[in-house]
């Protein structure tokens, strides 16, 4: 486990980290429970995020790629059903592209 705000500023930019069971497994590992108040924080914050009006929900086609920041945008995939010919089902590959910024010394 480490200890991690779930909002800092990088610069100029409000970054954010939240998986509400790493906070809560993080806790128990570190055997610091988490206070009542901190529990309410958490509560408080769910509510903000499943709230549908805070929400954005589309579906993706084949060929389709989506591009997002995970420091900017919380996001979450809802469930599927794949096809039941493993020669059909989705393929999703994952990429982590840097934010190290050239010819800044």
């Amino acid at each position: 486990y480490t200890e991690t705000p779930i909002y800092q500023w990088r610069g100029v930019q409000l970054h954010h980290r939240f998986l509400r069971l790493y906070v809560e497994v993080g806790h128990e590992k570190a055997e610091r429970p988490l206070t009542p108040a901190q529990v309410d924080a958490l509560d408080a914050f769910e509510r903000q995020v499943t709230d549908r009006r805070m929400q954005v929900e589309f579906s993706m086609k084949p060929g389709q790629m989506l591009f997002t920041n995970n420091c900017w945008i919380l996001h979450n995939r809802t469930g599927f059903e794949d096809h039941p010919d493993p020669a059909k089902r989705r393929h999703y590959v994952r990429l982590w592209l840097s934010e190290r910024r050239y010819g800044s010394g």
